[in-house]
């Protein structure tokens, strides 16, 4: 990541959603850098209020909280989103935060999870990210046995996030797991042909290791 270099503002005349976007993607990587306070510095900057970007930016935003579980901003982030109005993924970000701060799942957030999994056979992309928050979330919760399935629904749904895998806290435990290695291994050979495809050769870094739609 430290070698990419990119107008976090963007062009003057970019879309606003796309825009919303890059900045919500790029603030995703500054945090896996471990750069938080960058990382919430552009999640704080003006956005378009557009579904897909809400949807994007408060998953993001209440993840990013998760990773570093920080209690103190899940109460005040939680206090601010209950008072947004609804949007497709409201139940699930309001779900992180609650397990943020109280350790456990709130009964919504599973049902939404379990849901919204059991809906996307055909998805992948969906499944493997769904896959992602289930990992995160066990993560947080102590559960590596958990996490690590979570790590290889989403491997058989072909994740490809290998910056995410490789470096989200939430994962450390499950690092030590045999089956991780087998899942990196995997992920790291999907993400070396979806590079390859875009023409991105191995010394580049880019922001395609954190797409996260």
């Amino acid at each position: 990541f430290s070698n990419l270099s990119l107008d976090i503002e963007g062009p003057a005349d970019a879309e606003p959603g796309v825009r919303a976007h890059t900045l919500v993607d790029i603030a995703r990587g500054r945090a896996l850098q471990g750069s938080w306070k960058e990382a919430f510095t552009l999640l704080e900057k003006p956005m378009t209020r557009d579904v897909s970007s809400i949807n994007n930016y408060w998953l993001v935003r209440t993840r990013l909280v998760g990773w570093k579980d920080d209690r103190q901003l899940a109460q005040e982030w939680l206090m601010e989103l209950a008072s947004e109005p609804d949007f497709e993924a409201k139940t699930m970000a309001m779900g992180i935060l609650a397990t943020i701060l109280s350790r456990r799942i709130p009964h919504e957030a599973l049902k939404f999870l379990n849901e919204r999994t059991r809906h996307s056979p055909e998805m992948l992309r969906r499944r493997a990210f769904m896959g992602q928050i289930q990992a995160e979330v066990a993560g947080l919760l102590g559960d590596t046995p958990a996490c690590v399935r979570a790590l290889c629904d989403a491997d058989r749904a072909a994740l490809y996030d290998l910056a995410w895998l490789e470096r989200c806290p939430l994962l450390s435990a499950a690092r030590a797991h045999p089956d991780y290695a087998r899942v990196l291994e995997s992920v790291r050979a999907r993400a070396a042909e979806v590079k390859a495809a875009f023409g991105i050769v191995p010394s580049d870094v880019g922001l395609l290791d954190t797409l996260e739609r």
